[in-house]
């Protein structure tokens, strides 16, 4: 949620007082930055707001500790990715500087929108925004597998809006899972076992093999939330989950359904297909007849809206993820761990496969 601090220090977007940084900060930091919230946190990083004090430019600063190797493996994977890209839907890297305290600080395009998420949950949208949006999510991928980059975690919580207006620009964030083209040629695959369960593409959970066509499942799942209100794949029991996934058992049907178009439909079927050869790339589905026609048509998904729950762990840019809506998930229990595939993997090799 986008935060508006009034002189008395709480948001007008939220009751609460926003959360103050008490961390150490890097004197070279204070000295060009002043901080002015802490708007979020991860398993091993903040992320403050801050303002130039030149210019009076805002931006956020991600904060990373690297003394732990999992946060250096994030902070690496994010770094390499950041500073090749500059797209109008990708987040922007400013600058980076490395700490003497052992952290990483970089100085990041301050989104100050909503994240998709909250606005999935708060607002209602008609056929056409919901095209607007996910085209908008469909560029920047294109352009990152165009560079041999797949994200790998795409989900609404990672999709940030660069500002509150209706013609904000919707960025894709957190490249802490991102894959890279190691070497030449524009095929490439990935092994490693990653993303959130929710949104994980079936060859994922196989343990094969997989390309940058993972992102373009998670896409799917992306726009099937935006249509209706719901999770197409929900269980909180995470190996029912993956059967649900790895049969794509999910349903167009009903009340929220009958406003939907079929070229709508369509379009979210060839992005939930198992048949990784037959599934959209992201350039084929910028050329789809439903994001091309885009039709305003109103959509009947706000009445389910509520019920979807948060993955996400309040990791955003400026975006709020400390709301009361949805903890149930945390992404630390919501993550693809291998140790899980080789328990599915198991099942269906020795157990009941029906």
């Amino acid at each position: 949620m986008g935060c508006k601090p009034t002189k008395n220090g709480k948001s007008l977007d939220n009751p609460h007082d926003q959360p103050k940084i008490t961390t150490k900060v890097d004197p070279r930091i204070l000295q060009k930055y002043e901080i002015q919230a802490l708007i979020g946190t991860g398993g091993f990083s903040k992320v403050v707001r801050v303002q130039h004090r030149a210019t009076g430019q805002r931006y956020a600063i991600k904060m990373i500790e690297t003394l732990n190797p999992v946060g250096q493996d994030t902070c690496e994977r994010e770094l390499q990715v950041l500073r090749r890209t500059k797209h109008q839907n990708i987040i922007q890297l400013i600058e980076v500087y490395e700490g003497s305290d052992k952290r990483i600080y970089m100085v990041l395009e301050l989104a100050s929108g909503k994240e998709l998420f909250e606005r999935i949950i708060s607002e209602s949208f008609d056929e056409k925004e919901a095209v607007r949006n996910i085209k908008m999510v469909l560029q920047g991928l294109a352009y990152l597998h165009n560079l041999g980059i797949a994200h790998r975690d795409l989900k609404p919580e990672n999709l940030l809006y660069s500002h509150e207006g209706r013609d904000a620009r919707l960025l894709i964030t957190d490249f802490g899972f991102a894959g890279r083209r190691t070497t030449g040629g524009s095929e490439f695959t990935m092994k490693t076992a990653c993303g959130t369960a929710e949104y994980v593409a079936p060859e994922v959970l196989l343990s094969i093999p997989y390309t940058v066509g993972v992102d373009l499942w998670a896409l799917g799942v992306i726009t099937f939330i935006l249509l209706c209100g719901r999770m197409p794949f929900d269980d909180e029991n995470k190996m029912n989950l993956y059967k649900k996934i790895l049969k794509a058992d999910y349903c167009m049907e009903g009340e929220e359904w009958e406003s939907v178009s079929d070229n709508g439909k369509l379009f979210i079927s060839s992005l939930l297909e198992l048949d990784t050869k037959k599934r959209l790339k992201a350039s084929d589905a910028l050329n789809h007849a439903w994001i091309i026609e885009q039709k305003a048509n109103f959509i009947k998904r706000t009445a389910n809206a509520k019920s979807i729950r948060r993955t996400g762990s309040g990791k955003s840019n400026e975006s709020s993820k400390h709301s009361n809506e949805s903890k149930s998930l945390t992404s630390q229990n919501r993550r693809v761990r291998a140790k899980e595939l080789d328990e599915l993997l198991m099942y269906y090799r020795y157990g009941d496969k029906e």
